[in-house]
């Protein structure tokens, strides 16, 4: 039996270790499998098209990824380009029965080239099968000559229709050509060779020639484009050894033969780029312009005795940028130099803040639609963060070097009477600015903390007004209503522009002096743009009050009647940095009404904008029309002032539902002081010490009061309107403080900020009927007022307000406030234990009663 035992035992030690090792050898395998997938390969000498290093396609997606069009394997599978291979296939169509041939022709002819074309992808892709590979670029192929001829030669030429979708000079067409100049966009130019060369009796040309004069058009007319005119003709036909499209096109954009001795990162010294100053420092002893005709290079600078030219960088082609640099890195390795990284580098060096790109933008260096000028400071900042140097331009190293020699020799050795003189021009140059504009200036820049909060806020979302956002590329699609609206009053009032441009000329100083910075715009520009965006404005305070009907519009028009869009431009017209004087609106009005009343344009203003003031009450109509005739408005700078006006002047009665104007604010801030402010205690802890809140008339400048133990607090509808309209009046008392008796909206969002700790008082508050949030959250309500006057100044703060807080402080010390209120929590809030108190109240009195006059009776007995 004990034999019999043993050898069972060692049969299932067997049986384990041999599973055991079964396991062990899977596990092996396993590993090794992984292994080998996790070997690098290293690409042909012909691999010409990767993908955009990650730390490059992070700055934008968007711009490193094709939007409409997947040309090669990189993105053929995404969702969003499916739409396009019909088009592809239909291109190849065409093709074929254009020239009467068969497919096989053309994958005969490519047949022997699959591997060679499948080399020049990095990294493996997605179709392993020869046949799809050779039919993806043949599709492919065929799709980006069409657009090449297209573009050249016309669409037309090649049989498609005018109102072709795709094929044609439209919109997405636009998007079609940007995605051909992407790096994972791209196919093999020998590829394209072969196609071309089999359609050789269409064209006459290579691919090369074809797509130089396809980089012409597609820039022709853009002012980056015009730069390059010389260099894309001086190019044209010369043979350009280059795998690809985006690839001639780097090598059109830098001349070959550019003499230049770079040499690799390690043999280089980089201490000039680490040593340069900023552009705002250096800017008052370097004079920074813009190189007209820059000779070798698209992107290059120079320096010389003081003068530091740049070459003009249009930061719309922030695609291009991105995909030339991804270029470089990618061929870092290579007898390439990376001239548009080191321009990259060399720029991020001189643009530290967004003050050095305001100082770029002015000097007519740069163009930025980018919105901010912190997101050009960014993009050059994120752009250099993982860039390899490569084989660096030493020319920009040079003028590194010059431009760092003759700034420490500047600042440390500068003629004194020089400085003495130049400083004393600066300071009579400055006074006389100021002398001659401080009066009339009334339309500043937002301060830049009040943006900080709601951006979207703060800035026009359709049309632009005034120099500020004129070039903005969002609200590029308006200007043509301008000129839409412009053409109606000429030939609804049987006027001539002569009649308006007369006019503003004369006022042209005077209204210049109303902005906030010098307007860099000639005199026919700068009263093109008054004419221009007065004329809309009052196209739609006379259509808001007539009816657009009456002016000559259809009830479709998309721009001009009562539609969506109507909400939008109201709300862009109260912008603080989108306004047009007021003088202009009433001289303009005059011409197209002959009517000189001085506030005809003021009463059409009051009712096109009353709906912003009256979103809380309802109200009735013929009151409002009745109340608006009978006011006498003051004079106000612009539309901003006049909103302002109304905000802090006009209140809603919520008894009598009319409207009603009020007195004039005689309470002094004497004796009071804002640390009340600071006493103060959110609703929640008013509510405990026995303060009521309830809705009061809708003026938040005396629509706060106290009357113990009430609090009333005017109602408001807090939406995106409401918080645009908000924090632009804060902005315009922040910047007209002086000329303001109160900050009567600010003090109330200061005093509302007190109020509001937590999403709980604001939900108090909506339950009260104070606030209305939709569609914002509680918690969103209380975020936006205790963040909207984070940093604004507290002048000038209502007294009205701070006499409020006093009162509140006063009742919350009292502790009779406290027994009150647990007395009404605990006994009083419900009638059934009110009923109870007071029987036991009567029982009590009773039985004392029975009490008492039992013990008098017992006494008069003794007595007696």
């Amino acid at each position: 039996m004990d034999k019999e035992k043993t050898g069972e035992t060692e049969l299932t030690a067997s049986l384990q270790r041999l599973g055991n090792a079964m396991n062990l050898q899977s596990l092996e395998n396993a590993m090794k499998e992984k292994i080998e997938k996790a070997c690098w390969k290293e690409p042909s000498r012909a691999c010409c098209i990767h993908r955009i290093p990650e730390f490059l396609s992070r700055i934008d997606e968007k711009a490193c990824h094709p939007q409409v069009v997947s040309l090669g394997p990189y993105h053929r599978g995404a969702k969003h380009l499916q739409d396009m291979e019909t088009h592809k296939w239909r291109a190849l169509g065409n093709t074929l029965s254009r020239k009467g041939e068969t497919i096989i022709t053309y994958l005969q002819e490519l047949e022997n080239v699959v591997k060679q074309a499948r080399g020049c992808y990095a990294g493996d892709n997605e179709l392993t099968n020869d046949d799809e590979f050779l039919e993806m670029m043949v599709v492919d192929g065929f799709f980006m000559l069409e657009v090449l001829i297209g573009t050249v030669e016309g669409f037309r030429i090649l049989t498609y229709s005018e109102m072709d979708p795709v094929f044609s000079l439209s919109g997405t067409m636009l998007m079609i050509q940007k995605d051909l100049l992407l790096l994972e966009n791209q196919i093999p130019m020998f590829i394209l060779d072969k196609l071309l060369g089999i359609r050789r009796k269409e064209v006459e040309y290579n691919v090369s020639y074809l797509a130089q004069r396809f980089f012409l058009r597609l820039y022709r007319g853009d002012p980056w484009g015009e730069i390059c005119w010389d260099r894309f003709m001086n190019s044209m036909g010369m043979q350009k050894e280059a795998f690809h499209l985006l690839d001639l096109l780097h090598g059109t954009l830098i001349t070959r033969n550019y003499s230049d001795d770079s040499t690799l990162t390690r043999e280089m010294d980089f201490s000039p780029l680490l040593e340069m100053r900023p552009i705002s420092h250096a800017k008052a002893v370097i004079k920074f312009k813009r190189e007209r005709e820059p000779k070798e290079l698209l992107w290059d600078a120079k320096f010389e005795d003081g003068i530091f030219e740049i070459s003009y960088v249009d930061m719309n082609m922030k695609s291009l940028m991105l995909n030339l640099c991804a270029l470089e890195q990618c061929f870092s390795l290579r007898e390439r130099k990376n001239y548009v990284t080191a321009f990259m580098i060399f720029m991020n060096y001189l643009i530290c803040s967004p003050a050095d790109v305001e100082h770029l933008r002015d000097t007519g260096i740069m163009r930025n639609d980018f919105g901010s000028d912190y997101n050009v400071v960014e993009f050059f900042k994120k752009l250099c963060q993982g860039v390899v140097y490569g084989r660096f331009n030493t020319t920009l190293l040079r003028v590194a070097y010059n431009f760092n020699e003759y700034c420490n020799n500047s600042y440390t050795t500068v003629d004194p009477e020089l400085l003495v003189f130049n400083m004393h021009r600066r300071m009579d140059e400055a006074i006389a600015l100021t002398e001659d504009t401080s009066n009339n200036r009334c339309i500043y820049r937002i301060p830049k903390f009040l943006t900080e909060l709601e951006v979207k806020a703060q800035y026009p979302h359709v049309v632009s007004l005034g120099p500020y956002h004129r070039d903005s590329v969002h609200l590029k699609a308006m200007e043509v209503h301008k000129w839409k609206a412009l053409k109606n009053i000429l030939k609804r009032n049987s006027k001539r522009i002569n009649d308006y441009i007369d006019v503003l000329k004369e006022h042209e100083p005077k209204a210049r002096a109303c902005y906030d910075t010098s307007i860099n715009l000639s005199s026919i520009d700068f009263n093109e743009m008054m004419l221009l965006d007065g004329c809309f404005i009052l196209e739609f305070l006379v259509g808001a009050n007539k009816g657009f009907r009456k002016l000559g519009y259809s009830e479709m028009d998309p721009v001009f009647s009562i539609s969506g869009f109507m909400h939008m431009i109201r709300q862009d017209f109260i912008l603080l940095e989108n306004q047009i004087p007021m003088f202009i609106l009433e001289e303009l009005h005059r011409i197209n009404t002959r009517d000189s009343s001085k506030n005809s344009v003021l009463h059409l203003a009051l009712r096109f904008f009353h709906p912003l003031i009256s979103r809380s009450e309802p109200f009735v109509e013929s009151d409002w029309d009745v109340f608006l005739s009978s006011l006498d408005v003051p004079e106000v700078p612009h539309l901003l002032g006049l909103v302002y006006w109304m905000f802090t002047t006009i209140v809603f009665d919520s008894k009598t539902k009319k409207p009603g104007k009020l007195e004039a604010n005689k309470t002094t801030t004497l004796g009071l002081d804002l640390n009340l402010l600071l006493a103060m205690r959110p609703v929640s802890y008013l509510q405990n010490r026995g303060i009521k809140f309830r809705r009061g008339s809708s003026s938040i400048s005396s629509g706060i009061e106290f009357n113990r133990p009430f609090l009333k607090i005017p109602c408001i509808l807090l939406d995106m309107t409401m918080k645009t309209v908000m924090l632009t009046l804060v902005a315009y008392e922040q910047v007209h403080s002086s000329q303001l008796k109160n900050n009567d909206v600010t003090s109330y969002m200061v005093f509302m900020d007190y109020l509001i700790d937590s999403g709980e008082d604001v939900k108090y508050l909506r339950e009260s009927g104070i606030m209305m949030n939709s569609p914002e959250t509680d918690s969103d309500v209380a975020y936006f007022f205790n963040h909207a006057c984070l940093r604004v100044v507290y002048g000038n703060f209502n007294p009205l307000l701070l006499e409020v807080a006093k009162k509140l402080d006063e009742f919350c010390k009292q502790k009779s406030s406290v027994w009150i209120k647990s007395l009404w929590e605990d006994y009083l809030r419900s009638p059934w234990t009110a009923l109870s108190i007071v029987a036991g109240t009567v029982l009590l009195i009773l039985t004392f009663l029975q009490t008492f006059y039992t013990i008098f009776q017992y006494h008069h007995t003794s007595k007696q």
